[in-house]
């Protein structure tokens, strides 16, 4: 009788013989090997079983109607972004708009959104935000897609205009 032994463990008990133990690992293989095929064969369209697959949701656009307004309580005459935030602006005129904890606060087509005029005209009101007094707005010395809105020495707020289109 043949034990196998692999730094003291035992992988099959000293009780069973090794023919024992691989006839028995056989049976558990063809039982399974078995039942897979049951199952596929039980299938009442006959057709080939194919994996669960979750269909994307629809992605949900938001329409902007008024301006960003960046500030620490939600209770703002316009579209509420808070401290912290990054917004998107994607080659192909989407918007999206991700709060300090990541999470998306929401995503807008820009020709869906109010416009708003001001100097050089006309344009969606996803550009356009209006910060806090005393904020400044700098440009990344690295990068020029990307400036930065900060008050008193904390960046409130993240700015990316990508040279990329949004995918969806």
């Amino acid at each position: 009788m043949t034990a196998f032994y692999q730094r003291g463990v035992h992988l099959c008990p000293k009780s069973l013989s090794v023919r024992q133990f691989i006839t028995g690992i056989l049976i558990v293989h063809a039982l399974f090997s078995i039942s897979c095929v049951t199952s596929r064969t039980e299938n009442s369209s006959n057709q080939p079983l194919s994996p669960v697959v979750i269909p994307k949701q629809p992605l949900q656009f938001t329409k902007i109607t008024k301006g960003l307004i960046v500030s620490e309580n939600a209770t703002v005459p316009g579209t509420y972004v808070p401290f912290g935030s990054t917004l998107y602006h994607w080659a192909n005129g989407i918007t999206e708009l991700y709060g300090p904890d990541n999470k998306l606060i929401f995503i807008a087509k820009d020709s869906e959104c109010a416009v708003q005029y001001g100097p050089g005209g006309e344009r969606p009101v996803t550009y356009g935000v209006q910060v806090p007094n005393g904020a400044v707005i700098s440009t990344n010395k690295d990068d020029k897609n990307i400036m930065t809105v900060s008050l008193h020495g904390q960046i409130i707020l993240t700015i990316i205009k990508k040279t990329q289109d949004y995918l969806y």
